[in-house]
């Protein structure tokens, strides 16, 4: 399984009151045997990230997930595609959302 480049947003509501929901949106792998996506994610402090927890799993062919996050805190996500046999690819580039930040700027990758 190749790996596939992903473009992940992160779009936050108003900082005011938690719980609040990040919306992780991305480019689908249009490889024929996929299966789903993985969404992990960790805790970032400073320039640590870690470690790191699988939190969801999104069928093919969804692209998008929302995530509760019920306290402020410094996040980071990233996500993996994998197929029927259970093969994943490389991590995508990772978003991330502080306490003062508001909008996680999105980077991507290129395939192998």
């Amino acid at each position: 399984m190749k790996t596939i480049a992903f473009v992940l947003a992160c779009l936050l509501w108003p900082l005011t009151a938690y719980p609040l929901e990040a919306v992780l949106m991305w480019n689908p792998n249009t490889e024929p045997e996929l299966a789903g996506y993985h969404v992990y994610q960790a805790e970032r402090i400073a320039d640590k990230t870690g470690p790191w927890t699988r939190i969801k799993t999104v069928p093919a062919p969804e692209t998008k997930v929302t995530i509760t996050l019920e306290q402020p805190g410094n996040y980071a996500w990233y996500i993996t595609a994998y197929d029927n046999d259970g093969n994943e690819t490389q991590a995508s580039n990772m978003v991330e959302l502080g306490k003062s930040t508001t909008l996680a700027e999105p980077t991507g990758l290129t395939k192998d």
